[in-house]
């Protein structure tokens, strides 16, 4: 669960203009007007990805009077869908894909299930990616596709393609090294995690 405690706000005296905010900010609350950043107050969630990476120091972040949560119950969904969609991704759905808000892959589901298209309405709805913000595109990513959806491109630097996983490795190439890196027996135990954590639950 995401908790939001503090917002941004611009310094438009040392803003310059150069949109950089509006790029990295995972929620993409962040639209310019004449080369004047708007804030989208509703999706702002305090993460200070705009402070952090602003050239001008034109950014800062101001507490909130009344602090909110990011949270997307699954319980009202499909269940049998988001077991589905986790197990496609290779997550059991009360795994903690976000260390940094401890979102679980059944809650992703959820806002899948909910309509999240892509990354950002993701991380709207539950508040993933919205901590370090490190390599946290890549489970809604994984998520997505596996429900069969295509975010598209990011309008900005929010997200990237996916990486390679033990399930996307060719033949080949498990064929070539599992002599060395045990590609085989990694992916037998953690199927058997997997499968062992949906059991459990």
């Amino acid at each position: 669960m995401k908790v939001v405690k503090t917002i941004a706000f611009f310094d438009y005296n040392q803003c310059n203009g150069c949109q950089l905010c509006s790029k990295v900010c995972p929620t993409d609350a962040i639209r310019f007007e004449n080369r004047t950043p708007v804030l989208e107050k509703e999706h702002c969630v305090g993460c200070s990805s705009c402070v952090e990476h602003c050239p001008q120091y034109a950014v800062m972040m101001q507490p909130l009077e009344a602090p909110r949560k990011l949270y997307l119950d699954p319980a009202p969904y499909d269940q049998e869908k988001i077991r589905e969609i986790c197990s496609n991704a290779h997550f059991y759905p009360k795994m903690e894909i976000c260390i940094c808000t401890r979102t679980q892959a059944e809650e992703v589901a959820a806002a899948i299930l909910a309509g999240a298209k892509n990354p950002i309405d993701i991380a709207r709805m539950t508040g993933i990616r919205t901590g370090c913000k490190c390599c946290c595109a890549e489970t809604p990513l994984r998520m997505l596709a596996a429900a069969g959806i295509d975010p598209g491109a990011a309008p900005g630097y929010q997200w990237y393609g996916l990486t390679n996983t033990l399930w996307t490795l060719s033949a080949e190439v498990i064929e070539q090294n599992d002599s060395k890196y045990h590609f085989s027996d990694d992916i037998v135990f953690c199927e058997n995690t997997a499968r062992n954590g949906l059991e459990r639950r």
